[in-house]
């Protein structure tokens, strides 16, 4: 990736919306009918359609295509090989004679050719394909996508069906968002991947110029991720993992305090990875369009990336997208502050931008047929498993988790009312599997009732904000296809540990819920009546907004929007003061 190709793409995305271009295209569409209809043969009309349409491609975006022909291809209904008319990269052509369409037979036997090429370039490197069958002057597309034929009806040929060409051909360059591209792009080569760079760019501001807050919330995460380090029965384990994390950086790890700092580091790189890739896609499932310009961000200044990412962290771009916890504030936003930026870590993410711009930013899934687990490959790569396994994670591949799914399901009594909870999620292999087999159980009813039937009835948890987050993302790809405009929800994944669970304690006979959460400055005593978290969703959007108190430091405000929460029959003095105190604690810890 450069400027120059930067530049190029801008240049192709700016010309293909202007006006002269569609009045091109019409043209365009009148040449190739024209030449076509006095074609004598197959043969003419492969070279009136190419010459027409190669030549208006170099001349009017300036790119130039040569076409592979008559390509081999291995096809699933014949045993010898097939031989494709013209391919460019996934796209390929199939020519007739205008004799040779005449009759629906006649089409439906060109069509099935075609169909077969697709399915063997599948069989050969899976994938999504479009074909094209044409005499010139009527053409058909037909889909190959996840292992499924889409044929569409064969009509004229009009403007709007060489744009579509045009635009197959020169998007070629896309990179199809998949597992397997994200772990080739981030994590190779393995010395000079963008992985690697970012970690050393963290990993030397933590060690030369932490902040007060990035010190603090380096702690915080210290008191979450605590490592055994004199633990004899697990000496061995102890010392491989060091080592992993002494080959990562690239330096031998002196201390404890090495061990955390490259490993805090490692969680920042991946986090801000898949923020980075989640904000792409989503922005494009909502509103049809990317709101980052990635293409801009690439070649951008360090301040005006830093303000992005710092808005990005904040997680407020994805509520307004109607998502709303999608992000939240977690440890690995500490790299944004003013104080902590610098020129290498502004680099290293601008790598981000510029591998992930030629990425794919359509929506992922269509139907929601194929639903996989996109990010824990990367995470595999990223995290060593000597580290991993240290700190208790062994990731469940697919195929296990679907059997257990499945034999699951086939023991409980209702099997159309079932609901799924993981309590230790990870990268969210399990939910993406539930969510494959509720899918296809309520395939018959209409989108906003699958969806809430998805978030109303599968939800996970996790100790890990790496594990939440990539869960969270994966969810919300996997029901992309069912989310309308207007949809505003909350990802039903969460932080937390699911063996500590609120305790019940009874104020003034009030049924409540007594939870602590633990840091570094003292303990949050939280005591809410039962009632503040009947309406759940209520209780999360009053949480989602007291998060612009605490930053604004208003004890008040906060105060009042949780006694919002209860009924007024609850309102007891004594769970009041509990109410004021919260307030004036979380205050006191954002200070």
């Amino acid at each position: 990736m450069n400027d120059k190709y930067l530049l190029k793409q801008k240049q192709i995305e700016f010309t293909v919306k202007t006006p002269e271009y569609k009045e091109a295209l019409k043209e365009l569409s009148r040449a190739v009918k024209k030449g076509c209809r006095k074609a004598g043969n197959e043969s003419s009309v492969v070279s009136v359609f190419e010459i027409e349409l190669f030549s208006f491609i170099n001349t009017v975006l300036n790119l130039k295509y040569y076409p592979e022909k008559e390509r081999l291809i291995d096809t699933e209904r014949h045993i010898s090989k097939g031989r494709i008319d013209s391919k460019v990269g996934a796209f390929i052509i199939e020519f007739k004679h205008k004799s040779k369409l005449k009759t629906s037979k006649q089409i439906e036997t060109a069509s099935e050719q075609l169909a077969n090429y697709l399915k063997g370039l599948d069989k050969e490197a899976s994938g999504n394909y479009l074909g094209l069958l044409t005499d010139g002057v009527n053409c058909k597309f037909i889909v190959s996508e996840k292992d499924e034929i889409y044929e569409e009806a064969f009509s004229e040929l009009k403007s709007a069906h060489l744009d579509r060409i045009i635009k197959s051909i020169v998007l070629l360059d896309k990179v199809a968002l998949t597992p397997e591209n994200l772990v080739r792009d981030f994590c190779e080569p393995e010395n000079e991947s963008i992985v690697s760079d970012l970690l050393q760019s963290l990993f030397e501001a933590i060690e030369s110029n932490a902040t007060d807050k990035t010190r603090m919330l380096f702690s915080e995460w210290m008191e979450l991720f605590r490592l055994a380090h004199d633990d004899k029965s697990k000496q061995k384990a102890i010392e491989e993992r060091s080592d992993a994390l002494s080959e990562v950086i690239g330096r031998e790890l002196k201390t404890k305090d090495d061990e955390y700092k490259v490993l805090f580091c490692l969680q920042t790189a991946y986090a801000i990875i898949i923020k980075i890739i989640a904000y792409k896609v989503i922005s494009k499932i909502k509103f049809n369009k990317s709101f980052i310009q990635f293409a801009e961000l690439a070649t951008a200044t360090s301040n005006t990336l830093r303000i992005q990412m710092n808005t990005l962290e904040e997680g407020a771009v994805f509520r307004s997208l109607g998502i709303v916890n999608l992000l939240e504030g977690d440890f690995f936003a500490w790299y944004t502050t003013n104080k902590q930026w610098n020129k290498d870590i502004a680099k290293s993410v601008k790598r981000i931008f510029q591998t992930l711009t030629p990425y794919e930013d359509r929506a992922i899934f269509s139907t929601g047929d194929s639903v996989y687990d996109l990010f824990k490959d990367l995470y595999l790569r990223v995290m060593p498993a000597k580290v991993r396994h240290s700190l208790g994670e062994f990731y469940t591949p697919t195929w296990l988790a679907e059997h257990l799914v499945t034999t699951a399901l086939n023991e409980i009594n209702n099997p159309t009312e079932w609901m799924g909870l993981d309590p230790c999620a990870g990268s969210g292999t399990f939910v993406t599997v539930m969510i494959k087999k509720l899918l296809e159980e309520n395939a018959g009813q209409l989108s906003p009732q699958r969806l809430h039937s998805v978030l109303s009835r599968i939800k996970a948890i996790d100790l890990n904000p790496l594990a939440v987050l990539s869960t969270r993302i994966n969810y919300f790809i996997n029901i992309s296809h069912l989310i309308d405009d207007d949809d505003v929800f909350e990802i039903p994944v969460y932080l937390g540990d699911a063996s500590y669970v609120p305790q019940p304690e009874s104020i003034d006979n009030i049924p409540c819920l007594k939870y602590s959460i633990k840091t570094l400055k003292g303990d949050i005593e939280i005591v809410l009546p039962s009632s503040a978290v009947k309406n759940t969703t209520f209780f999360s959007k009053t949480m989602t907004a007291i998060e612009d108190d605490i930053h604004f430091l208003d004890a008040r405000n906060i105060k009042q929007k949780l006694i919002s929460l209860i009924p007024t029959s609850d309102r007891r003095t004594e769970i009041l003061t509990h109410i004021e105190t919260l307030a004036t604690t979380v205050v006191e810890l954002e200070e």
